[in-house]
Formats: C-alpha cells, sequence, structure tokens
C-alpha cells in the first residue's frame, strides 16, 4: 500500500543523503609535539655535552703539542686559534640549550593542540636556520684556522686537506640541522594543521 507523500516535507529534503561525519582532527599537530620532544631532548643532551668538550679538545690539544712544546716551538698561534674554535663551540652549546627549551615547550603545547605550540614552532624554526647558518661558518672557519696552524707547526701537508673536509662536514651539518625546522614550518602551517589547533 502505498503512504501519500508528507506534504511539510520539501523535495531537496528527500534528496539529501545522511548526514555526513564530522571532519576528522589533523594528527599532524600531535605527531610533531611528539618529534618536537624527542628532537629537544636529544639536541639538548648533546648541547650539555658539547658544554664539557672544551675542555676534552684542550686535553688533547696538550697531548698533541707535547712534542713541539719540548723543542721549544712557538704554539701561540695555535691555542689562539683553539681558543677562538672552543668559544664558538661553548656559543653554540648554549644557543642549542635554549632552543630545545624553546622546542619542548613547542612540544608539550601540540601535543594539547594548541595554536600557540604553533607559533611557538615558527619561532624555533627560523631562528634556528637563522642562526645555524651563521654559526656553521664561524665554526669552520675557526676549525681551518686551527688546522692552518697546526699544519704550520708540524710542517704536515694533511692539514689543507682535513680543513677542506672540516668546511664539507660543516655544510652538511648546516643542511642536516635546517631539515627539520623546514619540515616543522611547511606541514604546521598547511590548513589542516592549523584548522585542527584552538
Amino acid at each position: 500500500m502505498d503512504y501519500p507523500e508528507n506534504p511539510y516535507q520539501s523535495p531537496s529534503a528527500e534528496q539529501a543523503g545522511p548526514p555526513s561525519p564530522p571532519e576528522q582532527r589533523s594528527g599532524v599537530p600531535k605527531v610533531f609535539g611528539i618529534l618536537h620532544i624527542i628532537y629537544a631532548a636529544l639536541g639538548g643532551l648533546i648541547a650539555l655535552l658539547g658544554l664539557g668538550g672544551g675542555a676534552l679538545m684542550k686535553a688533547v690539544f696538550q697531548e698533541a703539542t707535547k712534542a713541539a712544546r719540548e723543542e721549544g716551538q712557538d704554539i701561540s698561534k695555535v691555542t689562539g686559534a683553539l681558543d677562538s674554535l672552543i668559544t664558538i663551540s661553548m656559543v653554540q652549546s648554549v644557543v642549542a640549550i635554549v632552543f630545545a627549551a624553546l622546542l619542548l615547550v613547542a612540544g608539550i603545547k601540540l601535543l594539547k593542540y594548541q595554536d600557540s605550540g604553533r607559533k611557538l614552532s615558527n619561532i624555533w624554526a627560523i631562528s634556528r636556520i637563522v642562526v645555524a647558518i651563521p654559526l656553521a661558518f664561524m665554526a669552520i672557519s675557526a676549525q681551518a684556522t686551527l688546522q692552518e696552524e697546526i699544519q704550520n707547526l708540524s710542517k704536515e701537508t694533511s692539514a689543507i686537506d682535513m680543513s677542506a673536509m672540516a668546511g664539507v662536514g660543516g655544510l652538511i651539518g648546516v643542511v642536516l640541522v635546517c631539515i627539520y625546522p623546514v619540515l616543522s614550518l611547511i606541514f604546521l602551517n598547511k590548513e589542516k594543521s592549523k584548522a585542527a589547533l584552538k
């Protein structure tokens, strides 16, 4: 038996299907929150170890120049170059600790889906890239100077090659340091990621 159509039902209501499920919240902020915390923990640990690296470099230097000092050679230029490298290493370590703390806070906020975590991530990422490049080139320059002075002191020809290797290694290090900040900037600023944050 056919029932009469409901006169109060609009034609569009008949054509409409079941209500669509609500759009699922993006998991990108949570993933980056976890990655931020891991990255911050590792970076902070390496930076703390770097702070103690100056004493180790001094000890290695004393042993490496023992023969030269016994021969009465002037090692003041080598000592100055080493001090410059240690100073730059200390600055890099302190900066890395500050960045690790900032990234840790950003990671915790992202786990809570707070938009302030994304903003902190952006500040961290841009600052990390801007600071990493000049510090890396300063370290490369200081290392090259140290190798050159060691070469002059020991009359070895391999120091030039070591300087070139240090330069290439430094450039690779800059690229590696910048990869994660760039990925963070890209993925956390997509519309779906921003829409998931409050």
